[in-house]
C-alpha cells in the first residue's frame, strides 16, 4: 500500500521562516519499493518492442482492471465464501500500482485514468476467474483514443 503517513514531529519549513510544519514518513516504504519495483518489471517484460506509452494526448484517457490476490488467512474456511475486507484498503494498492505503471512507461501519468472497471481484492483460493494461487495482481489496461467514453450517461442527461 502507498499512502499511510506517520507523523514523527515538527520541523522548521523550509519556505516560511519561524513556522513548524510536520514530518510525515510512508509508514511501510520499504514494502512499497519493492512492491512498485516488481510491477515496473513486469509491465516492462510484458511491453512488446517498439511499445509507445498510452494516453500521450490530453484528450485520450484510460481504463483500468486491478484485481490484487492477497493470501487466505489460514482461520478462514475455504469452503465460505469472504470478501478480502483486511488492510491494505484497495485504493492505496492502487495508488502505488499506477506510479509503477508510470515509471515502467506504460502511460505518461495516472492522472489520465478515467475509470475502473474493476478496483477489487480477493484471496488466493477464491473462485473468482482472476484470482492468482499466490499473492499478486491482474492489471489490464484500455486506451481511450477522444472522447468517446462516458462513464456517467444518466447523469450527464439530468436523471438521477
Amino acid at each position: 500500500p502507498q499512502g499511510s503517513k506517520g507523523f514523527k514531529g515538527m520541523r522548521a519549513s523550509k519556505t516560511r521562516p519561524g513556522v513548524k510544519v510536520p514530518i510525515l514518513v510512508e509508514s511501510s516504504a520499504e514494502r512499497v519499493k519493492s512492491w512498485r519495483e516488481d510491477v515496473k518489471q513486469a509491465a516492462l517484460r510484458a511491453m512488446p518492442t517498439g511499445w509507445v506509452r498510452l494516453a500521450e494526448d490530453k484528450r485520450d484517457g484510460l481504463v483500468i482492471d486491478m484485481v490484487f490476490t492477497r493470501q487466505r488467512p489460514t482461520a478462514l474456511p475455504v469452503r465460505r465464501m469472504s470478501w478480502a475486507g483486511s488492510t491494505p484498503d484497495v485504493s492505496k494498492l492502487a495508488r502505488s500500482t499506477e506510479d509503477a505503471l508510470t515509471a515502467a512507461g506504460v502511460y505518461r501519468d495516472d492522472a489520465r485514468i478515467v475509470a475502473y472497471r474493476r478496483l477489487e481484492k480477493v484471496f488466493t483460493g477464491s473462485r473468482d476467474p482472476d484470482a492468482l494461487p499466490q499473492s499478486g495482481a491482474i492489471i489490464r489496461i484500455w486506451a481511450l483514443r477522444g472522447s468517446a467514453y462516458d462513464i456517467a450517461p444518466i447523469a450527464r442527461r439530468g436523471t438521477r
